[in-house]
């Protein structure tokens, strides 16, 4: 597809999977920014304020890079496959690119496919996984995100840069909906999973998409509120985490949801109790 802007240009228009995180609380904290540093007390603060700002994102973003090398990494559990599915396999963990914009992460999967679906349903697996691993780490690290997950039409315009209802659709599930510390998936992805798991399979490759949707599926769960969102407790999860570092994750993460909670029931806010309760109450029934 192709339109002139006054000069050739070449736009990839197709069918997306899109991840929207942002991280919560920083504006509050820019806010108090409000002029370059006079004073070597207002050197200290703004350095401060910057770490707890532009360096936590950055740190996000070290962690987002580096769970997907750890993903894209030769496995073991492909080894008694033949060599050209494990060489189409290996090139299908790279179908997921993630880039930041600001105070959010943007992760996305092309589905298109010539494989029965198994790329992208392998990128979908491997965004899914992502998110629920920063979903956990960010509420113990004390700086929570929230997210949504759907699919739709995108427009590759340059360096993993997407634009359209994709990248919409996921920004409105984090924006309008989710409202406090979870990742929402959206109809659009769920009916996509669904459509994978279900397919008639004539392949190596097909049926392991068909599989791997499965296990996309066992990463979500629904919400007091109906909303589909992504299950960062799930038993799939745990298995990723080493027993010592998950134990101590999630004790951390639940010890920041109940202070949050306490803290809003003391201000009085509402909307923002009644979020960290719900919180605090899922993970009182995934506790191990």
């Amino acid at each position: 597809m192709s339109h002139d802007t006054g000069e050739e240009a070449k736009y990839h228009l197709s069918y997306r999977v899109t991840a929207f995180l942002d991280v919560l609380g920083q504006g509050e904290k820019l806010a108090i920014l409000k002029r370059m540093p006079q004073t070597t007390e207002e050197r200290e603060e703004t350095r401060r304020l910057l770490a707890e700002t532009a360096g936590y994102v950055l740190q996000l973003r070290r962690l987002l890079k580096q769970y997907f090398e750890r993903f894209r990494q030769p496995s073991h559990l492909i080894d008694d496959l033949p060599p050209d599915i494990q060489e189409q396999i290996r090139t299908a963990r790279l179908s997921a690119t993630h880039r930041g914009f600001s105070d959010s992460l943007i992760m996305t999967v092309d589905l298109k496919s010539t494989d029965e679906a198994c790329t992208p349903i392998t990128g979908v697996y491997g965004t899914l996984i992502a998110c629920a691993y920063l979903g956990l780490s960010c509420l113990a690290l004390e700086r929570p995100i929230r997210g949504g997950l759907d699919a739709g039409l995108g427009l590759e315009i340059g360096n993993d840069e997407i634009y359209g209802p994709t990248l919409q659709r996921a920004y409105h599930l984090e924006n309008r909906i989710a409202d406090f510390p979870r990742i929402v998936i959206g109809d659009e992805l769920w009916n996509y999973i669904s459509a994978v798991e279900s397919q008639a399979a004539t392949t190596p490759l097909g049926r392991i998409a068909s599989r791997l949707a499965e296990a996309c599926k066992t990463l979500a769960t629904v919400d007091k509120d109906g909303w589909r969102i992504l299950h960062i407790l799930a038993p799939r999860m745990a298995e990723l985490w080493s027993a010592e570092y998950g134990v101590e994750t999630f004790a951390r993460a639940l010890r920041f949801v109940t202070t949050q909670q306490e803290h809003w029931k003391a201000e009085n806010h509402k909307r923002r109790f009644d979020g960290y309760s719900r919180l605090r109450e899922y993970f009182e029934e995934h506790r191990a």
